[in-house]
């Protein structure tokens, strides 16, 4: 049981959280519960000398099963989801013209549609269900009528091609509010990631992404990082003297700074606490980092915003340091050395960049 329990919350996660291929997972559900359907059939079929029948279920759960472990391996959902909607036509159009189990199994295939909808993208799954319904068309309302057992009766004849439409509209119904809310499930999720990682005030990335860019840096191996550790220069007088909204609007100014010059490189801006920021280079040589420390330093003092302390202006000290990322502990004692450069750099009078990239 628990078995079964992580492993339909594996396939879920994948579905709603790691933004897997949403009509793969659906794939890979159906394979599962018609297997699963299936097997039994053809165990009930064998109990009630239904033999025919029994191996026409025994073969489909073959065939999901199959189907199933391919789009696992490959992840090519398409190339299943063709072959699952021809099996199950060319099984269901047998159901029909066998007429097996007194004309009852001929009733699978109104539900091609649902499950066309379900395993394929809105056009294919029309284009599907119109080729269905031809087919129950041509069996049901030609001359090839005379070709069937004698099972089923007139009234059979004529509303089973209406309940097989009805099953489509309520199928097209149903898939298209189910597209519309996963389309909003997925767009509110990314927003929520989004706003999740995002520190409010300043627009930059914030610690808990900080968290999973460390993370995802580690599992892909060792990177050469560059560390600039700003910090905005006598803030407290700053909000002493201007107000905290003042004070606000300051570290918003130098956050625009730092994602005006960050961007398209591969770098992340974090509000690592306060008035002090993070930017972490990734691919970066070591001039390109120094200079970009330089001309961060430079805009941020153009910015022309009036200050008592310092020169008059707004400023700020960098402190950067760079080191070759294997681990954890590498990785915090590159922000540990960016800090310690950053505290140098107040002691030399403020306003410049301290530290060495080696």
């Amino acid at each position: 049981m628990n078995y079964l329990k992580k492993f339909f919350r594996g396939l879920l996660e994948e579905m709603f959280v790691n933004m897997t291929n949403r009509l793969c997972v659906q794939l890979r559900l159906f394979c599962i519960a018609g297997a699963g359907i299936s097997i039994i059939m053809t165990v009930l079929n064998m109990i009630k000398a239904e033999y025919r029948l029994g191996l026409e279920t025994g073969i489909s759960a073959v065939f999901c099963i199959v189907i199933y472990l391919y789009t696992k391996k490959t992840g090519r959902y398409l190339a299943g989801s063709l072959c699952m909607a021809f099996i199950l036509l060319g099984m269901f159009t047998l159901y029909v013209v066998g007429g097996l189990v007194e004309g009852f199994a001929a009733l699978w295939f109104c539900l091609f549609p649902f499950i066309c909808f379900f395993i394929l993208q809105m056009k294919p799954a029309i284009l599907f269900s119109g080729i269905g319904l031809s087919v129950l068309i041509a069996l049901l309302w030609t001359p090839l009528q005379h070709t069937l057992p004698p099972v089923y009766t007139q009234n059979f004849l004529l509303r089973f091609p209406f309940l097989y439409v009805g099953n489509f509209v309520f199928s097209l119904a149903l898939n298209g509010f189910y597209v519309y809310t996963y389309g909003r499930l997925l767009q509110l999720n990314q927003k929520f990631e989004y706003l999740s990682n995002q520190d409010g005030l300043t627009k930059l990335s914030n610690r808990i992404y900080l968290e999973q860019y460390k993370q995802n840096l580690l599992e892909k191996g060792s990177a050469e990082l560059h560390a600039l550790m700003l910090d905005v220069d006598f803030f407290k007088q700053y909000n002493d003297t201007y107000g905290h909204m003042a004070g606000d609007e300051v570290l918003k100014s130098v956050a625009g700074v730092i994602l005006r010059l960050s961007a398209g490189s591969e770098s992340i801006a974090v509000r690592y606490g306060g008035e002090e920021f993070l930017v972490l280079l990734q691919e970066a040589g070591k001039e390109e980092a120094a200079a970009f420390a330089e001309k961060l330093l430079h805009e941020i003092h153009n910015l022309k915003i009036p200050h008592v302390a310092g020169d008059g202006y707004v400023s700020v000290s960098i402190g950067i340091s760079s080191r070759k990322v294997t681990s954890e502990e590498q990785f915090m004692n590159l922000l540990n050395e960016a800090d310690k450069a950053l505290y140098c750099a107040k002691q030399s009078g403020r306003n410049c960049v301290s530290g060495k990239l080696v």
